[in-house]
Formats: structure tokens, sequence, C-alpha cells
């Protein structure tokens, strides 16, 4: 005689996380019923891992739980274009600066071209500046765009810990 009792049928999910929030799914999704099988090193992605989950399929309030997920997940896509945001926009503003040190750049060697040395010394400052400033800059722009976005960033996590601690009170 089987003991049908104890059978679980499982479902499984492979997911690919950016190394960066590896730890925050690796501690979230146990509470909507997955359990952690494998992490491994993602094989066409340098900067993600996979992350093997399973869960029980059979589980009571699972369309909540389900629902919560995603929310999870949407919450976590926030987190990245905020993230993505913080280091594009400084970027930018750094290699325009670098642009227009180079027109400058041009703008003297043409100057001298015309037998102009004097005028040509002076357009080459500010572009011997914008090819110098562009990194500091960078990290001027970015630690004030990411000052102004910490407090967004601080109520994405609040509302992440709230759906998992909603998903873990449906679980049990």
């Amino acid at each position: 005689m089987t003991n049908t009792q104890n059978f679980i049928n499982y479902e499984y999910l492979e997911i690919f996380v950016e190394n960066k929030f590896r730890d925050l799914y690796l501690d979230s999704y146990p509470h909507f019923g997955w359990y952690v099988t494998t992490v491994t090193a993602a094989k066409n992605h340098q900067s993600k891992i996979a992350i093997s989950l399973k869960r029980n399929r059979v589980m009571t309030n699972k369309a909540e739980l389900v629902r919560l997920q995603s929310k999870f997940e949407a919450l976590v896509k926030q987190l990245n274009i905020i993230d993505n945001k913080n280091e594009l926009i400084p970027t930018v503003y750094a290699c325009l600066i670098g642009i227009i040190g180079t027109i400058f750049i041009g703008l003297a060697f043409l100057t001298y071209q015309y037998s102009n040395l004097f005028l040509s010394l002076i357009v080459s400052l500010p572009g011997f500046t914008g090819w110098i400033t562009p990194y500091w800059f960078y990290k001027y722009f970015k630690k004030i765009i990411t000052g102004k976005n910490t407090v967004v960033v601080n109520q994405i996590y609040d509302e992440i810990f709230k759906t998992c601690r909603r998903a873990q009170g449906l679980k049990q």
C-alpha cells in the first residue's frame, strides 16, 4: 500500500537575477512559497546569476501569493530603473563635457593652423579643462542624483518588505 498523503507535486522556476539583487531575491522568494534549489552563474549573462526554485503546486492562497510575487518583481524592476538612472545621467553629463572639450581642442588646432598662436592657446584652455574634469563632474552629479533618489529607493524597499511580510502571513 502506498501512502499518497505525503506526495508533493512541485512546480519549478528558474530566474535570472542581476548580481546586485542576489541577496534580495534569495531572502524574498521563500516568502512566496519557493525553495531555493541551486544558485549558479548565468551562462549567457556576465552580470547575472541563475536561481533555480521549486514550490508545492497545491497551496492555499496560491493566487494571492502569485499576485504578491508579481508585485515584488515590479518593485525590483523599479529599483533597477532608478539604479540605471543613477549611472546614466552622470555619464551623459561627463561625456558631454568631454565632447565640448574636444570641440575646443579642435578649434584651438584650427586657429593654430591659421597662424594665430595666442588665440589658439586661449581656446585650448577650456578644451583641456573639458578633457580633465569629466570624472569629477561624474562623481558630483552621481552624488546629487543618488541623493535625490534615496528617499524613493527607501520607499520601494519598505514596500518590498511589506509585500514579503504579507506573503509570509499567507503562506503560514
